[in-house]
């Protein structure tokens, strides 16, 4: 069982009552028999006197003039001098001469052996004075009381008294059981009383108790009710000024905790605290992405289980300053800075990290090295040719008509191929930089297509490739004519030239919900999954050879998707080696 503050103070009550009753009833106890004792000593010495008084008249009317006589007279009547003086007194009465010799006893009864040494007679016949002794035998206790019996300044004796305490005893055993009565009646009263006024006083203790519990639930909303202008009353109200005080701190923090939360959470960077015991402060939810964590009691095992965190944390512990490394991992790249997090002119109390995950940014830079690696040789392919032709008709002159009009063609020819070249880059940078306006309006899209398939149609048979339309009631959609015909244009030529002779080409149409499909089927060489993921890249392209000698510049593609997708639509594509390919274009109706 708890022994809660209730059963301390019931315990505390019983056991002061306990003390109480036990101080009062020794206090009592004693004062009674000191007050018996004293009467008790009283009485004997008023009888001693009076039986003083009667041996003396006794001698004297027997004619004990003389001290021998008298001796005698008492000597041979201490038989009834004792007998007379017991009934007179209803107490034992013994005479002892001054040899400390028993005379006579009133009693044939033997309390104490007659030959022990008794102090009191001792002190009666030595020194002439009344003494008195208790003490406790196995019938009980009792006072024995001596005084001297003198005679015109002569000793004759000493008279005893043998007094019983046992009234006395009967009196304080009464006294002990009333007592004993009176305080097992003392302590169930108290223990009730206790009861009642422990749960009326701790009532508010148990609510203060039940509302402490409350707050460290998390319910700030809790007031105790209690109008008593006691201590405890004070303690209540103190109590619900600090529950306010502690609700308007913890609005205050989680206020500025949300304040926190929403800040990192817009930095796009991973933001990572942690403290000097490599305990987690913050992280922010890019963080989380970053480093791939999932369940919120990993964290910190997961972050230090990689080794560059660990080294750094190291040494920007060890430097107290700022340190930037840029980190390759799993494909990734990542620039991290690290600090210390001072608090105010103390040490510092943990270590900040700042996660930036440059991949982007580094394919970016290899796709802007790789692009212009690639514009650079596209330009350079026909620019060499005519640079080439050139020089040999300043060289050997216009003597030879015929080399002449084959390095003018050849001129021209690259030239176009540059001029394509250039415009198509200029397309795609309009496009890639929103300044490209498409000029809509209502299209027949059936009619589009028809009219590209009509004039791919005259290309396909130079290659012996069939191109079959089979298409389905569409709506008309809004579009921008020449650029929706530039894009089935430069997909269904592109089937054409990874197509091998009699390979068919398949175009259908549909409509799914609020979208018109086109697919474009070839049954041509296809793609791996590496090369699709690509294929929309500019410059890129699967078989380099066939596709310069056929006079694609690698950018048709990359055009085709931005166009597709200013006008809200989707382009996807399915290939597979040796299988062929399937071109899907989704556009909004609307």
């Amino acid at each position: 069982m708890k022994f809660t503050l209730r059963y301390k103070i019931i315990l505390s009550n019983i056991i002061i009552i306990l003390l109480a009753l036990t101080i009062i009833a020794t206090i009592v106890i004693q004062g009674m028999l000191y007050y018996n004792i004293q009467y008790s000593e009283k009485r004997l010495i008023q009888n001693s006197d009076n039986a003083n008084l009667f041996i003396q008249q006794y001698i004297l009317s027997q004619d004990g003039e003389h001290l021998n006589s008298r001796l005698k007279i008492f000597k041979e009547n201490s038989t009834y001098l004792a007998e007379e003086l017991s009934k007179q007194n209803n107490i034992r009465i013994q005479l002892f001469d001054q040899s400390k010799n028993l005379l006579a006893d009133s009693t044939t009864i033997d309390i104490e052996s007659p030959t022990e040494e008794r102090e009191e007679i001792n002190i009666a016949i030595s020194r002439g004075e009344k003494a008195y002794v208790v003490k406790d035998l196995d019938e009980g206790r009792y006072i024995y009381f001596a005084s001297p019996i003198i005679m015109e300044n002569q000793q004759l004796g000493v008279l005893s008294y043998i007094y019983s305490l046992e009234d006395v005893d009967e009196l304080i055993n009464q006294s002990i059981i009333l007592f004993l009565i009176a305080g097992f009646l003392g302590l169930i009263t108290m223990y009730f009383v206790s009861v009642y006024l422990t749960r009326k006083i701790l009532t508010p203790v148990y609510e203060l108790i039940d509302s402490s519990e409350e707050i460290a639930n998390g319910n700030f909303q809790h007031q105790i009710a209690y109008v008593s202008h006691d201590e405890i009353g004070e303690l209540t109200r103190s109590f619900n000024k600090m529950v306010i005080n502690i609700r308007e701190k913890i609005n205050e923090i989680r206020s500025e905790k949300k304040k926190l939360q929403s800040v990192l959470s817009s930095i796009q960077d991973g933001v990572l605290a942690i403290d000097n015991d490599k305990n987690l402060l913050t992280i922010n939810e890019p963080a989380l992405e970053i480093f791939q964590i999932k369940q919120e009691d990993t964290i910190i095992s997961s972050i230090f289980s990689y080794p560059f965190i660990e080294e750094l944390y190291q040494e920007v512990k060890q430097q107290q300053q700022g340190i930037t490394k840029e980190i390759s991992i799993d494909n990734r790249y990542l620039l991290i800075y690290a600090n210390i997090i001072h608090h105010t002119y103390s040490k510092p109390i943990g270590y900040i990290f700042v996660i930036r995950d440059i991949t982007q940014i580094r394919e970016l830079e290899e796709k802007q090295r790789q692009f212009i690696s690639s514009v650079s040789h596209e330009l350079r392919t026909p620019l060499t040719t005519i640079i080439g032709y050139s020089d040999m008709l300043m060289r050997r002159g216009v003597e030879n008509p015929e080399l002449v009009k084959k390095s003018i063609s050849l001129i021209k020819k690259e030239g176009d191929r540059l001029l394509r070249l250039v415009n198509d880059l200029l397309d795609l940078s309009r496009l890639e930089n929103m300044e490209f306006d498409l000029i809509k309006s209502q299209i027949d899209l059936l009619q589009l297509l028809d009219d590209v398939i009509t004039q791919m149609r005259v290309k396909g048979k130079k290659y012996q490739n069939d191109i079959h339309f089979n298409f389905s009631p569409l709506p008309k959609i809004n579009g921008d004519y020449d650029r929706l015909k530039q894009v089935f244009i430069n997909i269904i030529d592109n089937a054409i030239k990874y197509s091998e002779p009699d390979n068919p080409i398949e175009i259908y149409t549909s409509q799914n919900g609020n979208y018109v499909e086109v697919s474009i089927r070839d049954f041509g060489s296809g793609m791996s999954k590496e090369e699709l993921g690509k294929i929309f890249e500019p410059f890129y392209r699967i078989d380099k050879v066939r596709s310069r000698n056929l006079g694609g510049s690698g950018l048709g593609l990359a055009i085709v998707k931005e166009l597709v997708e200013k006008h809200g639509g989707t382009i996807e594509m399915e290939s597979e080696i040796d299988e062929g390919t399937l071109v899907t274009i989704k556009l909004p109706i609307e």
